[in-house]
C-alpha cells in the first residue's frame, strides 16, 4: 500500500492525543512546514510505526526546519522502517535545521528485526549549508538501534542531537548495524551483543565520541593492504573489541 503526495499536502497525522499505529505502507511526497508525516506535540501519546517506507517528504519553513517528515515530542516505537531522502529546510535568516528525516524530543526505539532498515539520503539546508543529518535527538532523549533476530540497520546519515543525549547500539548477537556515518555529540554511544560494520568500500574516520564497547561486539572495517591504512574511530570511550 502506498500514500503519494504530489503537492504542498501538509500533514498525514497531526496532533496525536493517545495512540497511533500505522503500518504496511510507503508514505512518499509529503510536504509541509513542520513534521510533513507525523507532526506531534503531546508528551504522552503512543506512535508505533512498523513495516513501512517514509521516503521523499519534506518540511521547508522560514523558521527553524524540524523533521523532515517526522516531529515528535512523544516517545516512539519504529520497526521495520526504512527512512529515505526525506528533507527539512529553512530560508530565514539566523535560523536552523534539524533532523532530516526524524526530530525526536522523546527516545526512539529503531529495531530491525529479521528485516534490513535503511536510513539514507535524508539531509538537512539551511545558512550553514547542506548536511546529511538523518535524525536529531532533542533534549536528554536516548536513541535505541536494535538489530535482532538477523536484523540489520544501514545508517549512511549522521545522527546529531542536543547536549545530553544518549545513544545504544545493541541487539540478541545475531544483528548487525553499519555506521557508515557518525554519531555527534552525543553524550554515550553504547554498544553492547551486535557486529558493527564501517566497511563501504572506502578508507574514512567515523566519530563515535563517548564509545562504550560492551560485551559481545564484533566490529569489521576497511583495510587497505596496499598503503597499510583502514578505517579509523575517533572517540574518547572506553572498552574493549
Amino acid at each position: 500500500n502506498s500514500i503519494i503526495f504530489n503537492s504542498y499536502s501538509g500533514f498525514v497525522v497531526r496532533q496525536i492525543q493517545t495512540t497511533l499505529e500505522i503500518s504496511n505502507v510507503t508514505i512518499t511526497g509529503a510536504k509541509s512546514n513542520i513534521g510533513a508525516v507525523i507532526y506531534n506535540t503531546a508528551s504522552d501519546a503512543s506512535i508505533t510505526l512498523s513495516n513501512m517506507n517514509i521516503e521523499s517528504n519534506s518540511t521547508l519553513s522560514q523558521n527553524d526546519a524540524l523533521g523532515g517528515a517526522i516531529y515528535s515530542n512523544s516517545a516512539m516505537t519504529i520497526t521495520n522502517t526504512s527512512f529515505k531522502g526525506n528533507s527539512a529546510t529553512t530560508e530565514g535568516n539566523s535560523t536552523s535545521a534539524k533532523g532530516g528525516a526524524i526530530y525526536a524530543q522523546k527516545d526512539i526505539n529503531l529495531i530491525a528485526d529479521s528485516d534490513n532498515v535503511e536510513i539514507v539520503d535524508n539531509y538537512i539546508q539551511d545558512s550553514s549549508g547542506t548536511d546529511n543529518n538523518a535524525i536529531y535527538m532533542a533534549n536528554s532523549s536516548t536513541l535505541t538501534l536494535n538489530a535482532k533476530n538477523n536484523g540489520r540497520i544501514n545508517l549512511h546519515d549522521n545522527i546529531n542531537g542536543d547536549n545530553g543525549y544518549n545513544v545504544n547500539i545493541t541487539g540478541d548477537g545475531t544483528g548487525k548495524v553499519g555506521l557508515y556515518e557518525s554519531i555527534n555529540n552525543a553524550d554515550s554511544i553504547n554498544v553492547s551483543n551486535v557486529d558493527i560494520t564501517t566497511a563501504n568500500g572506502e578508507i574514512e574516520n567515523r566519530n563515535l565520541n563517548n564509545l562504550n564497547i560492551g560485551n559481545n561486539v564484533n566490529l569489521t572495517v576497511d583495510v587497505n593492504l596496499e598503503d597499510g591504512t583502514a578505517d579509523t574511530i575517533t572517540s574518547n570511550g572506553t572498552g574493549t573489541i
